[in-house]
Formats: C-alpha cells, structure tokens, sequence
C-alpha cells in the first residue's frame, strides 16, 4: 500500500513539474536550405524559481535540444529528349536531335594513296594533270576533313578541307544517298574534270563534268565546286549543311583549291567516292 503511494505522489509531482516546464519552455525551428534541413529545438528561456525544479532544469535542460528532424528532398528534373529541327548554319547542330550521322571519324590512308594511284594513271591515259589531284571519301561523317589534296608526283596529302555531301530527298539526313538522276539532290559518285572558274553566280566556282557512267548527268544537273559561308574551317562532332548535290567547300578552302586548279596547265581530276559504301558491295560478292 505504502509503494503505491509513493508511486502516486511520485506521478502528481512529475505531472505538475512538466506543467511549470512548459511555462518555461520556448520553441524554436531552425531551418539549414543548403542542406535541405528542418530541424525544431527547445531552450528555457525564464528562470525556474522552485528550487526542485529549478536542479531539474539546470541538470539536463541548459543546452539546446534537439528534438526532431526531417530531412527535405530535393527533386531533380528531368529533361526529356526533344527533337530539333535541321538548321543550315555553320556552328549549329543540322541534323534531327537523336540521330548519328552515319560513316567514318578518319580516314585509312594505305585506301587513300591507292586511289590516288588510280587516279594518276588514269590522268596520264587521259591526258589531264598528273602533279595534283582531289580525293573527296564520302565514306566520313561530313564534320570531318574528307576532301584531300594530293601530290600525285609524291603520293603526299599536302591539304584537307570539310565538304558537304548531298541531302537527297531530305530537309536534312543521317544517311547518305547517292544519285546520277537530275533532281534527286543527291552527290553522284566518280571521276570528275574539273573545268574553269565561273563567277557569274554566287562567287567563284568550278564546273564539274562527270566522266564515268555514274555521274555523266554532272552537267545538266549544274554540279560545281564552290564554297558557303556554312561550311566550317575545323572539324566538327555533327553533321554540316547539306548541299543539293555539288560539293560545297569554306571560302578559305576554296581559296587554297583555287590556286591548284589554276597553276595546272591541265585540267584537274577530282574523284568522289566512298569507302564505306565499297566495302559493302564486296562484302556483299561473298
């Protein structure tokens, strides 16, 4: 009987100590943004006059409490892949967002010197420039060098420059296609003379004249060599503007071509071609 008195007086006294407390209690939040932090404390803040309480108080309540926290959750958005429209402007991204340009980074240089190889011979038996020649391997992506100058009495590269290839059908494409039809804007594949300067539309250009079976409607289709203010000087990640058919060099490029061309007593040979593209029809004789 007597414990359960005790016990009885003991909740009476803990039950009116916590009432005082409360009087004396202040509550205060703290909020940390940088670390995403909610955090609720309390401190006294008015003197405890009851001596009992007062020890209580001094003992275990003089330093802040830390009573809870919550921890905020910072949400990250996500950007969904948007689709972007082609846009013929050097510098910028031309083909539809998402999609990878098909052909090469580089170039294999033991297949460039053979056709260059070719291409001297064929000169000499032809009666056109055997001191330079143009090799342009469509069989690279279009932000890369694929247009070559080279020393045919030397077999050295003594010149690169970006050029663009045809869209076909497209606004823009990924893929490259290959057409001698007028109207297709598509780049026709094979040997080409290269003819004299003609300035009479947009700048200089070349005329080009299709001596293989691939490319012998080069005249009617107007195909040239000529330069835009949309091709960049430096190699780039993306795919470059993309040209009705000609071959569409930088200014500065065109420049240092011209000064090839116009050197030479004989007519200059350029050959278009692609890699990529032979290395499928061989595989495909297996």
């Amino acid at each position: 009987m007597k414990t359960l008195i005790v016990l009885g007086a003991a909740n009476i006294f803990l039950g009116f100590a916590s009432f005082v407390l409360s009087n004396h209690v202040e509550k205060t939040r703290t909020i940390e943004d940088n670390n995403s932090v909610i955090a609720t404390h309390k401190r006294f803040v008015k003197p405890i006059k009851h001596p009992l309480l007062a020890a209580v108080a001094n003992s275990a309540c003089k330093k802040l409490v830390k009573i809870k926290t919550k921890i905020r959750i910072t949400r990250k958005k996500t950007t969904l892949p948007v689709f972007i429209k082609a846009n013929a402007v050097a510098g910028t991204k031309n083909a539809v967002a998402m999609q990878k340009e098909t052909g090469l980074d580089d170039y294999n240089y033991m297949q460039l010197i053979d056709k260059a190889e070719k291409l001297e011979e064929y000169a000499k038996l032809n009666g056109y420039s055997t001191e330079y020649g143009f090799l342009i391997n469509m069989g690279m992506k279009s932000g890369k060098k694929r247009f070559f100058v080279i020393d045919l009495s030397s077999m050295v590269i003594i010149d690169r420059g970006i050029v663009s290839h045809g869209r076909g059908r497209e606004p823009q494409t990924p893929n490259k296609t290959y057409s001698n039809v007028p109207g297709s804007n598509c780049t026709s594949l094979g040997i080409y003379e290269v003819g004299k300067s003609d300035t009479s539309v947009g700048g200089a250009s070349y005329k080009l004249y299709g001596l293989q079976e691939s490319n012998s409607n080069a005249s009617k289709r107007s195909i040239v060599l000529h330069a835009m203010d949309t091709i960049p000087e430096n190699e780039m990640e993306h795919p470059i503007f993309q040209s009705k058919g000609s071959p569409t060099i930088s200014n500065t490029f065109l420049n240092e071509v011209s000064t090839i061309i116009k050197k030479d007593s004989k007519p200059v040979l350029m050959w278009i071609f692609d890699t990529e593209r032979e290395s499928e029809l061989l595989s495909s004789c297996y």
